[in-house]
């Protein structure tokens, strides 16, 4: 019966290991936004850098916070902008006559954060 009851406090203290270890592991801060323009890939920006994006004096994208958002548009019906921001990977803005899409993603493949054309 001891060994039993053993067995079941080593097994929680386990439990209550792993689950701390999941818990507080560091959240990933290297989240980069991939911007792609007439299916070409725009750029790489870093969410952790604030700064302003214009593309093509037709869009102009905000980081800030750790967060992106569309602050202006020329578009015509601004869904875009209503979208609000974006931070987690896998969530997108996309701007369909503008044919611009801005994809979260963890890392980035060409981590050039400060490219401007």
């Amino acid at each position: 019966m001891k060994n039993r009851k053993y067995d079941i406090y080593v097994l929680a203290i386990l439990l209550i290991i792993a689950a701390a270890g999941f818990l507080l592991r560091p959240q990933s801060k290297s989240n980069m936004i991939k911007i792609t323009l007439n299916k070409e890939v725009y750029g790489y920006y870093d969410l952790n850098k604030n700064q302003t994006i214009h593309i093509n004096k037709e869009n102009t994208l905000k980081i800030e916070n750790h967060k992106i958002r569309m602050i202006s548009a020329t578009c015509p019906d601004h869904l875009c902008i209503k979208q609000g921001a974006i931070n987690k990977k896998g969530q997108s803005i996309i701007c369909l006559p503008h044919k611009l899409i801005v994809e979260v993603v963890s890392g980035g493949e060409n981590k050039q954060d400060d490219q401007a054309y």
